[in-house]
């Protein structure tokens, strides 16, 4: 039951997520990247640090170095995450940011795993798997570099970019889903990550924005910046810390890898880009290597909870 709970709230954040992403394709044409960052994330950081102070009577708590060391960790990761992200999506077509994002966050998320968490067992159709997402990877971005995205073209330049801060967007995802894990066992709450992961991306945000810009765009689209902020962020973003808790890194990875697919839905339903057959086809190659993988991630050893496993997630629970 808890697995259903924890697949349930990851699909929940992947449904969101492409929501929040095909908005933002749209969005960041006419908006400054660091400014929408800048403030999405400080709205988000207030909420939940008011949320935690609600619920716990504190924000802040005496930790161990090693659980500093691995709050430092997720504030970076968060940074190369969502950096990453809101450069991809205003690059290339959203669903196939998604595509080239999801198709890395796999193999990034074992070869992690096995360093951080020591899950060095796992099946071969799990590893062949996150192989033939990186194989959808290179055609997906053959399909950006040769011009068959439902975007138009922006030029090479321009392609470049989308594709290297797509990569990054994954590989930091990868990095922060293990983060966020290990935290968990440590005895830190989702809420508690939540409250402390995003101020490293918020100084660095301050430190870009041009002060004109962020008055001028701040006055004109704070309405779509709370949307972006609670619905497209927020809201899902504790969805997915919440299933985290519930399933292993690699399970969780390979079910968000179900968002190339929905991005291409939303996105088609919204009526903001053309049809491309060969983005769908490039979509639809990986979101079927990823139901693969998600099948036998959860038949790997590596990921299955022991007793001892299994009762440590019980008494974080109620962790702060």
């Amino acid at each position: 039951m808890n697995n259903l709970i924890g697949v349930a709230l990851v699909l929940f954040f992947v449904l969101l997520s492409a929501v929040n992403g095909v908005f933002l394709s749209a969005f960041l044409v006419n908006v400054d990247v660091y400014v929408t960052l800048l403030c999405v994330f400080t709205l988000i950081a207030v909420l939940f640090n008011a949320y935690t102070f609600w619920a716990h009577g504190r924000i802040y708590r005496r930790f161990s170095r090693q659980v500093w060391l691995y709050i430092g960790l997720s504030n970076l990761t968060t940074v190369g995450n969502w950096f990453g992200f809101f450069f991809a999506v205003k690059h290339l077509e959203p669903a196939i940011s998604a595509t080239l994002i999801n198709s890395v966050l796999p193999l990034a998320t074992i070869g992690i795993a096995i360093v951080l968490l020591g899950q060095r067992r796992r099946e071969p159709a799990e590893l062949l798997s996150a192989v033939a997402l990186m194989a959808a990877m290179l055609i997906t971005a053959g399909v950006v570099f040769s011009g068959q995205s439902s975007r138009p073209a922006v030029g090479f330049d321009s392609y470049v970019f989308g594709v290297a801060m797509s990569l990054v967007c994954g590989i930091s995802m990868a990095l922060n889903t293990v983060v966020a894990k290990k935290l968990n066992t440590l005895g830190v709450a989702p809420s508690t990550i939540m409250a402390y992961r995003f101020f490293l991306l918020i100084l660095t945000a301050a430190v870009l924005v041009d002060g004109p810009v962020l008055r001028a765009d701040l006055q004109q689209f704070y309405p779509e910046m709370l949307f972006i902020a609670i619905l497209g962020n927020l809201i899902p973003l504790f969805s997915l810390q919440l299933g985290i808790k519930r399933l292993s890194p690699v399970t969780v990875v390979f079910l968000n890898g179900l968002g190339p697919i929905t991005h291409f839905v939303v996105q088609i339903v919204s009526g903001l880009y053309a049809f491309s057959p060969a983005s769908l086809a490039s979509i639809l190659f990986a979101t079927m290597v990823i139901c693969v993988g998600a099948y036998y991630s959860n038949r790997s050893p590596g990921t299955r909870r022991t007793g001892k496993s299994a009762m440590l997630e019980e008494s974080t629970k109620h962790a702060v």
